[in-house]
């Protein structure tokens, strides 16, 4: 929780979030994308997922995130790779990149095979870890993991969709315009947005993976 509080300070001036308006853990359809692609100010769409697993013991917590690979992570210049290849990792649909302190931690190494347990996704999960990170902004964390959206979405049976979608904005000054214009864009369909700054948006998840951190734990050791 304390790294995840330091990354609910950061979040880049230009990148803008779209969540669900009922609450960050319901889902939105991918086909938000391509609508979120065509609003004016906004450059690029990308999206991501929340995954409660863990790694043998269910009190040990740590966040990992599905995400659009070959979309989300151009637009994340903090997910510097130092050991490891991304082609290696884009090209396997069950790579991994994690941080450097969860290599640390756990004692993992790139090229090892490790398996999640899954919880609100439930069963065992393999993963190869193709790639670490080190972020050169120490407040990004270096305790997380990233892995294919499509791995989770097909072992799912199709059931997760994305949790949240990231944009960059042509202009930062714009942010707030841009942000209610996509919610009034969503506000009458079946799955209304809630847009806010990155750092908006950390803020508010901090909260949320505390509480999945509990839950994880609670259901690991039901």
């Amino acid at each position: 929780i304390t790294t995840l509080d330091a990354a609910s300070e950061v979040g880049s001036e230009g990148r803008l979030i779209s969540s669900s308006a009922s609450g960050i853990t319901f889902l939105l359809p991918e086909a938000h994308a391509n609508r979120l692609a065509a609003v004016d100010g906004v450059s690029s769409v990308s999206w991501a997922n929340w995954f409660g697993a863990y790694y043998r013991d269910p009190n040990d917590f740590f966040a990992q995130v599905a995400i659009k690979a070959d979309t989300y992570i151009p637009m994340y210049p903090e997910i510097v790779i130092t050991a490891g290849s991304m082609d290696d990792f884009m090209r396997e649909r069950d790579g991994a990149i994690v941080g450097v302190g969860l290599l640390k931690k756990f004692g993992w190494q790139v090229g090892q095979k490790i398996t999640l347990t899954g919880t609100f996704a439930a069963g065992n999960w393999d993963f190869n870890i193709r790639a670490a990170y080190d972020p050169p902004d120490p407040a990004f964390g270096n305790e997380l993991m990233f892995f294919h959206y499509e791995y989770l979405y097909e072992g799912t049976n199709r059931r997760i969709t994305p949790g949240w979608f990231v944009m960059t904005l042509d202009k930062p000054e714009r942010a707030a315009e841009i942000a209610s214009t996509i919610d009034a864009l969503f506000k009458s369909s079946v799955a209304p947005t809630k847009t806010q700054t990155e750092k908006a948006f950390n803020a508010g998840f901090i909260t949320m993976w505390g509480n999945i951190g509990f839950l994880v734990s609670a259901i690991g050791t039901a």
